[in-house]
């Protein structure tokens, strides 16, 4: 594969993931102030039926917010407005944790394709940036055509994920002695994580066409093992990596090593252990869904810094110091607004009184606060990311 067509696929995947954000505002849900004795099983939301609160759940998300449905059960009839699955801030974290990944897919990998660890590695970093983008497996608007394919590339991509991290460590920092003696385990592992996210998005668009108990039965076996396939590869993934790190002798591969490590841990520990695990057993999620994508940004963050630092994969590039005051700006910019809108919305749902003047106070005190004197630890923050280029010449950064 010729390395511009990995460009034109990151840029095709850019495409998507714009327009699966814009989607993310049109996915419905059932409105929060609901009582649960409200409803009894099966019901009805428009005349389909759902025969548990999930599927009731799906069902809603196909109906536009702020639009007017009614839900008829044993219970009696209840009319609802729907509201929005996806929050702003929400829909910001996603789309600044998104860019994170696709950009170290573009921008570090993409040019290293010829080596197996980045070839996985860029595969990896670009498909988890589509699948926090899309938001999640939710039920399309049937009025929109082709609205069914963004999360059924969700639910495909999920379960390839795990797969693609086990191959990493399996060759990442060394060769595993595993992969030599069976060659066929890695093409195995992929295939596995495929062929579970091929049939999980094959019984997701046969839900989508026809929702009802018996197609949401269909979707419910893949559903499940493309999570424990999740929880499974993850875990594995990281003792894998952690055993590996642990034998290293040089001082550079085993920072390296440890950087990735804990990048890739604290990552995807509270989406798959916290989010994911509980909801596998039917028990609400430990940690809300904003909370885990958030955590993801460690992930990237980790490799910028093992490449950066420690000359992770030999990357040889010349960037501009303007290109990286420019992405710690554009991180802490939407950092910063990702936490002034959800503070501000917070205290307005508890004070309604407040109105707007809050949300208002909460953007605009923050810029006034960055006029004082810069604090100590800011020069510390800064030089995590950006250590080694502060030492190289004004026009260019070798790394």
């Amino acid at each position: 594969m010729r390395r511009w067509l990995y460009y034109a696929l990151a840029l095709v995947v850019l495409g998507i993931g714009i327009r699966a954000l814009e989607g993310q505002s049109h996915v419905g849900a059932l409105p929060e102030t609901m009582p649960r004795e409200a409803v009894s099983y099966p019901a009805r939301l428009n005349g389909t039926e759902a025969s548990s609160k999930g599927e009731l759940e799906f069902l809603a998300q196909r109906v536009p917010p702020g639009s007017a449905a009614r839900i008829e059960s044993a219970n009696g009839s209840v009319s609802v407005t729907i509201g929005r699955a996806y929050r702003l801030e929400a829909i910001l974290i996603a789309a600044i944790c998104g860019f994170l990944f696709w950009g170290v897919a573009l921008f570090v990998f993409a040019d290293r394709v010829r080596w197996t660890e980045a070839h996985l590695l860029f595969f990896g970093t670009l498909f988890y940036g589509l699948v926090i983008w899309i938001g999640g497996v939710y039920g399309p608007d049937p009025a929109t055509r082709g609205a069914w394919l963004l999360p059924a590339m969700r639910a495909a991509a999920l379960p390839v994920l795990p797969a693609i991290f086990v191959c990493l460590v399996l060759v990442f920092p060394r060769r595993h002695p595993v992969v030599e003696q069976w060659p066929w385990l890695l093409p195995a592992v992929l295939s596995t994580g495929l062929g579970v996210g091929v049939w999980h998005a094959l019984a997701f668009h046969g839900y989508t066409v026809q929702p009802g108990p018996a197609s949401a039965a269909m979707q419910r076996v893949p559903e499940r093992l493309s999570d424990l396939l999740l929880i499974v590869g993850d875990g594995l993934g990281c003792w894998i990596l952690y055993r590996s790190t642990r034998r290293l002798e040089l001082a550079r591969e085993q920072r390296q090593g440890k950087w990735v490590l804990w990048g890739i841990t604290i990552g995807v520990t509270p989406y798959a252990f916290l989010y994911v695990l509980p909801r596998l057993f039917g028990a609400e999620p430990m940690v809300p869904l904003w909370g885990a994508r958030l955590a993801t940004v460690t992930i990237p963050a980790a490799f910028a810094i093992a490449v950066v630092k420690y000359r992770f994969l030999d990357v040889d590039l010349i960037i501009r110091r303007s290109v990286i005051y420019g992405l710690l700006a554009g991180a802490m910019v939407g950092i910063y607004l990702v936490l002034g809108v959800a503070i501000g919305n917070e205290i307005r749902r508890l004070f309604p009184s407040s109105g707007g003047i809050v949300s208002a106070l909460a953007v605009a005190v923050p810029p006034r606060a960055n006029r004082a004197p810069n604090p100590r630890w800011a020069p510390n923050m800064l030089s995590v990311v950006s250590s080694a280029a502060l030492r190289l010449p004004e026009k260019s950064i070798v790394v």
